[in-house]
């Protein structure tokens, strides 16, 4: 009995060490995202890493009196997330704002002991800056002013084009609703000045991970408007919209133009067909047809001006179209000046021809593409290219810097860091998603130690 007393005492100790190593396998995390639309949060992301085996556990809590309340502020934020920690070894992974409120708490709990920088404006966000400033009270913001400049450019066109400017105007409004929160975000704030003093940078090792987007805008307003769904319905609907417009403005014209030009024609065969009938001798009589024929037409003319309008109505609906597509590139254009306003940009030189010739046929062979007349297995710069044997000039053009269509490359990094990874093809919202790009590459990669031990989750 003795024996089996032992035994049984000697198996209870093992299966508690035991039990207590595989409670040390399990790695302590916090996940925190952004405070707003810029962030659809790590949900998904999460169930896919333990999908893959990692063992973790996350401890944020989120809501009223949870441990992550990013409305609070980002200092407030951090106090609040700083003192609920009590657990070991904690690996935090933020994105954007997310990354500012876990630097700050870690400067006051050291139970963080690593961290991963995901998409975070460590350096202040350009962007917000243009979002939120204006340079007097009752004063539209920059954004504000571009946005008008855009709609005007609108104006009168008839744009039912998918309402792409309007939901950036909303995006855009509703960062301003936050400007509390966010003007410690913004470049050159005084938050993120006291944040990168030397003395409050992390001092535990940290990676980063940024992003690059080589989309269009439209498809980084889908992912803000649809944060849950991978589709692009505003690039698709402003691509069909062009698409069905053109085509429309197409068929306008050629129907119009047939209708005519067959109702036309039609009346110049009877006529001609009548007066044949009536004159036997038309041979000898030729100069007489003539001035006939000429009368028919001349009494005709509006046929023809039929015709003529047939191809200003096209090009007038061709004008319209083109006017709201430069509306919505030209909202492109702006907001990639303004990521980059506080930014040099890189010179680089390029050879360019110096015939209008080459210019003349790329814009030709544009607009046959464009209207559906290109049957050629050319693209445009294939077939101009025997132009190019003619001299070319040397230019110098601006490179500017890479962004998440939010942050620019220098913003999302911090000098320290223990791996730089780049989430290629990624815009700011899909940088928490681990099924779209590379996030879910790195992420395996950093929690396998190919950024070091601290950040090691085991399987």
């Amino acid at each position: 009995m003795k024996t089996r007393s032992t035994y049984l005492l000697l198996l209870s100790i093992l299966s508690f060490f035991f039990i207590q190593t595989l409670a040390a396998q399990t790695r302590n995390t916090v996940w925190l995202r952004g405070a707003s639309l810029n962030s659809e949060g790590w949900d998904g992301t999460i169930t896919d890493m333990k999908a893959l085996g990692y063992d973790f556990v996350n401890l944020v809590t989120i809501g009223n009196g949870g441990n992550y309340q990013p409305g609070e502020g980002i200092p407030q934020a951090a106090d609040i997330l700083a003192a609920d920690l009590d657990e070991e070894n904690i690996l935090g992974i933020a994105h954007d704002m997310g990354g500012l409120i876990l630097r700050k708490a870690q400067l006051q709990n050291p139970n963080i002991s690593a961290m991963i920088l995901d998409g975070v404006p460590n350096q202040g966000s350009v962007a917000l800056k243009f979002m939120l400033e204006r340079d007097g009270p009752g004063i539209p913001t920059r954004a504000q002013l571009m946005i008008d400049g855009i709609q005007a450019l609108k104006a009168g066109r008839n744009c039912d084009d998918c309402q792409f400017v309007e939901q950036f105007e909303l995006w855009v409004n509703g960062n301003l609703a936050g400007e509390n929160i966010y003007s410690d975000m913004i470049s050159g704030s005084a938050f993120i000045q006291d944040l990168n003093r030397p003395e409050n940078l992390p001092t535990i090792p940290f990676v980063v991970l940024w992003g690059s987007a080589s989309e269009p805008l439209t498809k980084f307003i889908s992912n803000i408007v649809f944060p849950f769904s991978n589709s692009d319905p505003f690039t698709k609907c402003y691509t069909d919209f062009l698409r069905n417009a053109r085509k429309k403005a197409k068929e306008q014209f050629y129907l119009s133009t047939i209708r005519n030009t067959e109702g036309f024609f039609k009346r110049v065969v009877n006529f001609l067909k009548d007066l044949i009938e009536d004159t036997p001798n038309i041979l000898d009589a030729a100069q007489d047809v003539i001035e006939f024929v000429k009368g028919f037409i001349d009494n005709h003319r509006n046929q023809i001006l039929a015709e003529i309008q047939a191809i200003r109505d096209r090009e007038e609906e061709l004008a319209r179209v083109l006017q709201c597509e430069l509306a919505n590139q030209s909202l492109s254009v702006e907001w990639l000046l303004a990521l980059n306003q506080n930014t040099t940009p890189e010179q680089t030189t390029v050879e360019i021809p110096i015939l209008e010739e080459y210019e003349d046929c790329l814009t030709e062979c544009g607009v046959d593409m464009a209207y559906g007349d290109w049957d050629l297995p050319y693209t445009c710069e294939e077939w101009c290219a025997p132009i190019l044997d003619q001299p070319t000039t040397t230019t110098v053009v601006s490179l500017y810097q890479p962004n998440d269509l939010l942050l620019t490359e220098f913003e999302q990094k911090l000098e320290g860091a223990a791996k730089v990874y780049h989430l290629v093809n990624t815009n700011h919202v899909q940088e928490t998603d681990s099924k779209v790009g590379v996030l879910a590459d790195h992420l395996q990669d950093i929690f396998d130690g190919g950024a070091g031990a601290a950040f090691v989750i085991p399987k």
